[in-house]
């Protein structure tokens, strides 16, 4: 369909000229939100289509925009995830540092009498992968389904910037602005263009839902912790604030001198060691190591959730209360996402020194025994599935379940888990891994499954169609879990105690903040 190319007139951004993708869906390609005046600066929000084009010329959006500097061929760490690739093309993976702030607008093909609601969407990559031109991260068939069902609406894709072009911090690169964060900066400015530009597109600026994945949740979380109502509704989907934790200042000041020094940088100043950094090719920069693993910064108004219980709720009646609606979700196995780093590795010694470093041998123990760590063998997967059902129910369901008891009693709450394994070969096939859930919500694998997994996906994609619509039914007692082609509602203490072997319980004893630090001290060497 991609030879059709549509005009669409905007009245404020003039003639834009993109793609019929599928039958009764266009989609507009890398529209440019924002510019970055310089490396490790604040982007600007941008008012028009391109600096010094005319709103009478037509903007060409046929094309996918530069994503976000990365390192080469990460489309298929993502991909290794799903463990299925779909066709993609070379050319969609260029990569531009001061032009990749660009984001893609689909929408129905038929005009409506009504602002329809707005999807926009913050892909996941653990903030150093990632771009709205991915397949499998395309929206236009659920866009189609939306349509389809009699609720259409519009899906707003972003790309924004990652690794250390969006997250290095220190005082000594931008003090006149909060330091670090910029490619969260970059996603309020993206809601920013959306909120002034929507209406133009037949959106409606306010009923708009904050959807993300993994560091695309975590990033819904911050900014629904920040509080400036740029959305009306929120979905995390496998990530919160704590999966990737928000750092103090003085703890990223750390990680900068430790880059400048592996970059041999040693001004004699701020103003000289910026300089030099500044120079250093972002070729350079996304092959470092610390680029893997960027952190948030707490600054700019960005905030962790506090572990003391009434505070937890107070913050969260404070911040969560404004927001229409909520979606929290986890797949029953997200840990799947570091199935790879312990393949054939011997992590049982260096398991039991990071507990034993924040546990009493009493909990160790308990947790030995709860997740039956080190006895659980399968001949599908290569890793102990116990080890792997720890790590996801303390970095992943843990916190739906925090946020089930700590969000407000008159918050508007819906919770799904993803049970549906994997159905393709490799390490976690039969597995409910990691991103699956988004890559069969999106449909864009509907064509490589079988009919069971097909109708998981048109069961899931249309659940966040409703919530898009705020039409699904609440009920904050009962999450809904997905698995074979079937929805069903379940008690959250049942599904804890019959589903996932009384995890939430073992972590609230135990301490979730002691699990959650033994897990960084054994996974990443990192000591809180």
């Amino acid at each position: 369909m991609t030879d059709q190319f549509p005009i669409f007139k905007h009245p404020t951004l003039g003639g834009i000229k993109g793609c019929e993708v599928l039958e009764g869906v266009h989609q507009y390609r890398g529209l440019p939100y924002a510019k970055i005046p310089r490396r490790w600066e604040n982007s600007v929000v941008l008012s028009a289509l391109g600096e010094s084009r005319s709103v009478e010329e037509v903007y060409d959006a046929t094309k996918w925009g530069p994503m976000s500097p990365q390192p080469a061929g990460s489309i298929n760490i993502d991909f290794n995830l799903i463990q299925k690739e779909l066709a993609y093309s070379a050319e969609d993976a260029t990569m531009d540092e001061f032009n990749c702030l660009n984001l893609n607008v689909t929408k129905p093909a038929t005009e409506s009498q009504e602002k329809l609601p707005v999807l926009f969407v913050i892909h996941g990559g653990a903030f150093f992968i990632g771009a709205n031109s991915w397949p499998q991260y395309d929206t236009s068939r659920l866009v189609q389904l939306g349509a389809k069902i009699g609720k259409p609406f519009i899906a707003v894709s972003i790309n924004y910037r990652l690794g250390h072009l969006g997250f290095l911090s220190s005082g000594e690169l931008n003090p006149a602005d909060a330091p670090g964060n910029y490619g969260l900066v970059d996603q309020q400015n993206a809601m920013r263009w959306v909120k002034e530009n929507i209406a133009g597109f037949g959106g409606d600026p306010d009923n708009i839902t904050c959807f993300g994945e993994s560091a695309g949740g975590i990033s819904t979380h911050l900014h629904l912790l920040r509080g400036e109502k740029l959305f009306t509704r929120a979905a995390c989907l496998s990530g919160d604030v704590t999966v990737r934790p928000i750092q103090p200042i003085d703890k990223q000041q750390r990680r900068y001198e430790e880059l400048l020094k592996r970059l041999g940088i040693e001004g004699a100043t701020a103003n000289d060691r910026v300089a030099e950094l500044r120079k250093i090719s972002w070729e350079t920069l996304v092959k470092d190591p610390a680029n893997f693993r960027p952190f948030p910064t707490m600054s700019g108004g960005y905030q962790d959730i506090t572990s003391n219980k009434t505070a937890q709720c107070q913050q969260c009646e404070t911040h969560f209360s404004w927001c229409k609606e909520l979606l929290f979700s986890d797949c029953s196995q997200d840990g799947s996402l570091y199935m790879k780093a312990f393949i054939d590795k011997p992590w049982e010694e260096n398991l039991d020194k990071a507990l034993k470093h924040y546990l009493t041998p009493e909990e160790a123990q308990l947790v030995w025994e709860t997740w039956q760590i080190g006895q659980r063998k399968s001949d599908l997967n290569p890793v102990d599935l116990g080890l792997v059902q720890f790590i996801t129910d303390v970095r992943f369901y843990w916190p739906v379940v925090r946020t089930i008891h700590s969000a407000p009693a008159n918050a508007n709450l819906h919770v799904y888990h993803f049970h549906q394994p994997n159905p393709f070969d490799g390490i976690a096939k039969g597995l409910a891994s990691h991103e699956l859930d988004l890559a069969l919500l999106l449909l864009n694998y509907s064509s490589e499954v079988d009919s069971d997994v097909a109708a998981t996906s048109e069961l899931l994609a249309r659940h966040i169609i409703e919530f898009t619509y705020g039409a699904l039914a609440e009920d904050r007692s009962t999450a809904t879990v997905f698995d074979n082609g079937v929805q069903r509602k379940v008690k959250h203490d049942v599904y804890d105690r019959e589903e996932r072997q009384r995890a939430a319980e073992v972590i609230k004893t135990v301490g979730p903040d002691k699990c959650f630090n033994a897990l960084e001290l054994f996974q990443f060497g990192e000591v809180n």
